[in-house]
């Protein structure tokens, strides 16, 4: 998936020296060509590289779930997140409705960290995680 990842960048001439990427590194690869897909005219995309965005989608899903998931970050890459919203709870003077923003790694060590699956299919509840990438 990665190297065609790389072909479809070099044909849609987004990276005219675009290579295979390391997993850890992929989810960028995978945002250029979707962007690149989105940008472009829709008849000057081939057929064959919008099949491999849709692959290359569930592997960088699953590359990034793994990466904030409970295998590898436990819960303790979404404490900050969550002591925020701890303290918001208990801030009974403020207003009801608390916004937090934060970028999708640090949403998806949150839920890891109060035990929410964000692995596709490993539980009733990992449309969350899913939802956010």
């Amino acid at each position: 998936v990665r190297g065609r990842v790389a072909d479809a960048l070099r044909a849609l001439e987004v990276d005219p020296r675009a290579e295979a990427v390391p997993l850890h590194m992929f989810w960028n690869e995978f945002d250029a060509l979707d962007v690149a897909i989105r940008a472009s005219n829709a008849s000057a995309v081939p057929s064959d590289v919008e099949g491999v965005l849709a692959e290359a989608g569930g592997l960088a899903a699953w590359v990034e779930a793994r990466k904030f998931g409970a295998s590898i970050e436990g819960g303790a890459c979404g404490s900050a997140l969550l002591r925020e919203v701890a303290a918001a709870a208990v801030d009974v003077g403020g207003p009801d409705l608390h916004v937090f923003s934060a970028h999708y790694p640090t949403m998806l060590c949150a839920l890891t960290a109060v035990g929410v699956s964000v692995s596709s299919g490993e539980s009733a509840d990992s449309w969350l995680g899913e939802a956010l990438l």
